[in-house]
């Protein structure tokens, strides 16, 4: 199970579980995660859902690329590919939770600093400290 967010340190966390994958044989599904839409902006204005619809499904031919790319770096089983949305840490658990117990759950690691790991919170940090299987996590470039 590969957490993506489009950033550098998640495609490698992606390609590299996706080798480990092939070593095994297993099949991988690369998840994104977004938050929970509101119902309304900032302004009060209503979202239009038809918008909302077509920008997932953009994001969805995006995944597909980046599951393409994950399958040509590897050599192994394009990866599965899926959207959710909620919290990222507890909608990337869930996924690897409904794939099968124990997942690897790969993610990158964007290198936060002290201060803003702190204020923001690191994704894969989280994910490190409550996933009850097996953890990847791809440092970003220069780390």
């Amino acid at each position: 199970m590969i957490g993506d967010d489009g950033s550098e340190a998640a495609q490698g966390a992606g390609a590299l579980a996706a080798e480990i994958g092939r070593l095994f044989g297993a099949q991988g599904l690369l998840v994104q995660t977004y938050p929970k839409l509101l119902g309304v902006d900032v302004e009060g204005r209503e979202f239009d859902a038809r918008r909302v619809d077509d920008e997932l499904r953009r994001e969805e031919r995006t995944l597909e690329s980046r599951a393409k790319e994950i399958e040509d770096a590897s050599g192994a089983l394009r990866p599965r590919v899926g959207i959710t949305v909620g919290e990222p840490v507890t909608a990337l658990l869930e996924a690897a939770g409904e794939v099968a117990e124990r997942t690897l759950v790969a993610v990158g690691r964007r290198g936060l600093d002290t201060t803003r790991r702190l204020r923001l919170g690191s994704v894969s940090t989280k994910v490190l400290h409550a996933a009850h299987g097996p953890v990847l996590i791809y440092p970003r470039s220069g780390s």
